[in-house]
């Protein structure tokens, strides 16, 4: 089951990045960012209402334009209490981040994928010596972004990166390109004011012009 997870994950390409205030925002944020073609969304436990907006989600049974199930994550998962309460929600998949051994324990002994957050190749081998080698790059552009990326590629070329962190429209096209890459994490599609202001209009835009760039960028490595 974690390996089918991982493999929609790596199918979905754009993950947005969500922090909703608002259980009630949830549904219809969703229904846009499916319409936009994306597949997956992480709810990020950076509000009080991201417990109940993840059940929401999972209680919901949204499919996707594919007919298939909305691949349903948490992130900002900094502890292992956090892990629980994403897991109790229906949380299929976990984002860290960074690296806490006692948060991955936790996930591996509920069967849940986790993506640790990796900031050096010291934090890369930590993640391998764990068994994982699906990652979250945070805050990629801060870090290097891409040039820091390719860097890592040499000694690290099993591992895959999910960079988050100053990816928008710009760069998301040079991001999709890069072979150690297997989908980023942006928040520009999904803006609080957006979300607040329920312009799902706008957001389904977004989401489809990011999906559109990602595609874009992923021939390059056909």
């Amino acid at each position: 089951m974690q390996n089918e997870i991982l493999r929609q994950l790596k199918n979905a390409g754009v993950v947005p990045v969500v922090k909703i205030d608002f259980v009630d925002k949830a549904i219809p944020l969703a229904k846009a960012l499916i319409a936009g073609g994306l597949s997956t969304i992480e709810i990020t436990f950076r509000s009080d209402a991201a417990f109940e907006a993840i059940k929401a989600l999972v209680d919901a049974k949204l499919k996707t334009q594919e007919g298939k199930s909305l691949l349903i994550g948490a992130g900002t998962v900094i502890n292992a209490e956090i892990a629980k309460k994403a897991i109790d929600a229906g949380s299929q998949f976990l984002v860290s981040p960074g690296m806490n051994a006692k948060t991955i324990a936790y996930c591996r002994a509920e069967s849940t994928p986790i993506i640790p957050g990796v900031s050096s190749a010291s934090d890369i081998e930590g993640a391998l010596e764990q068994g994982l080698n699906l990652l979250k790059f945070f805050p990629s552009e801060a870090l290097g972004g891409l040039k820091m990326l390719q860097a890592l590629r040499g000694p690290f070329p099993q591992v895959s990166f999910m960079p988050t962190g100053g990816i928008n429209r710009a760069n998301l096209k040079a991001y999709a390109a890069e072979k150690s890459v297997f989908a980023i994490g942006g928040s520009w599609m999904v803006a609080p004011e957006d979300i607040e202001s329920e312009n799902w209009e706008k957001i389904t835009k977004l989401s489809s012009e990011a999906l559109a760039l990602w595609e874009e960028g992923r021939k390059a490595l056909l």
